[in-house]
């Protein structure tokens, strides 16, 4: 829970126990939080990762920025997340003392079984560190670009060498681990650390601090920082933009009448290497939600992908589909994956996207139709 002074305005977060009940608390009554802590005896509590301007679902959210590192070895998160910390703070602009860390020591990851089957055993539990900077820093305002936006700079951070971060774990209702409350899967605290903590303990030593919960780091600065905003601003205005291009060249799509470009239908029919398999079915499931198809029917192709060499990473594979059908998307023929696949002459949606970067050639174009 990030709490933070907001004046007069009521924010609310939302607090879910292990068997999914939702109860929405204002996010500065401690009273109300440790009420319901004891009300579940703070066992498997999480919080959404926004906050809402009304005690309703259906109210507008506010996201907060977050980054997921994951590894057997948390000597090795730590090591990571420690990059990702001076990472954010260089390129993101956002000071050090705005950035909030939780450890936990143990994720169930379930490997074993499909949705459909919910006896089946869950796979080792895996440690986990996430850093958060909360909404105010960057200013940011309700918008449902930000879980994409999030995606992007993950991807980003990844891209930059940093490794274990976990960049599937951007969804709208995306719920992290409610700080010192305790996963009843190791018998741990979810701990907030500080940087003195991530520096100077090792892996080890920050798991035996999770034994006993913590206070949560009163240095961290819930304020907004000017360069942050600026930043924000500029990363926001430019994926705004490529979302209107999305949207453009999809309704144009559309009304024509779509079909599957070859670099796709080439992917779909490949045995695929671990090394490409989930990028895999990241592209293929933004190209069939951009093309509107079902939840149901990006699922059963994938799935049919899958069964050549399956992952049975099913968790992993459905949170893949519902970042997808909540951010339809084309990745673009650049992408090392759909590019080798491009045939010698242009396919329609490459030219398309010649023309709709041409405009006059799209306007005149559009004009004759």
């Amino acid at each position: 829970m990030i709490h933070m002074n907001v004046g007069n305005k009521k924010e609310y977060s939302i607090i879910v126990n292990a068997d999914g009940r939702v109860s929405f608390v204002q996010i500065d009554d401690f009273e109300a939080i440790n009420t319901l802590r004891h009300q579940f005896d703070n066992k498997d509590l999480y919080t959404y990762a926004c906050i809402f301007d009304s005690p309703d679902s259906l109210a507008q959210r506010t996201y907060h920025m977050y980054f997921v590192f994951r590894s057997d070895t948390p000597e090795k998160i730590r090591e990571n997340a420690l990059q990702a910390f001076y990472y954010i703070s260089e390129y993101f602009n956002i000071p050090e003392d705005c950035i909030q860390v939780l450890y936990n020591g143990g994720v169930a990851i379930n490997k074993a079984s499909d949705d459909s089957n919910k006896n089946n055993e869950y796979g080792s539990c895996t440690a986990e560190i996430i850093i958060l900077i909360p909404h105010i820093v960057f200013s940011s305002r309700p918008t449902l670009l930000m879980p994409a936006i999030n995606y992007y700079l993950a991807r980003q951070v990844a891209a930059d060498d940093i490794q274990n971060i976990d960049i599937d774990v951007y969804q709208r209702n995306q719920l992290i681990p409610l700080p010192n409350s305790i996963n009843t899967a190791t018998g741990r605290y979810i701990i907030p650390l500080t940087m003195k903590e991530m520096l100077y303990l090792d892996g080890n030593g920050i798991n035996e601090l999770s034994k006993h919960p913590k206070p949560e780091d009163s240095l961290i600065l819930h304020q907004k920082i000017p360069e942050a905003v600026e930043w924000f601003v500029e990363i926001h205005d430019e994926f705004e933009k490529k979302k209107q291009k999305q949207q453009q060249l999809q309704k144009i799509i559309l009304e024509q009448g779509w079909e599957i470009p070859p670099c796709i239908r080439q992917l779909q029919n490949l045995c695929l290497y671990d090394s490409i398999r989930l990028e895999t079915y990241r592209i293929l499931s933004q190209f069939y939600s951009w093309i509107k198809a079902s939840h149901d029917q990006i699922r059963h192709l994938v799935y049919s992908v899958d069964r050549r060499n399956p992952l049975r990473d099913y968790h992993r594979m459905n949170a893949i589909i519902t970042f997808a059908m909540e951010n339809s998307w084309f990745v673009g023929c650049e992408h090392p994956l759909l590019e080798k696949f491009c045939p010698a002459g242009k396919c329609f949606i490459a030219e398309l996207i010649e023309d709709y970067e041409n405009p006059l050639l799209f306007e005149k174009k559009e004009a004759e139709k």
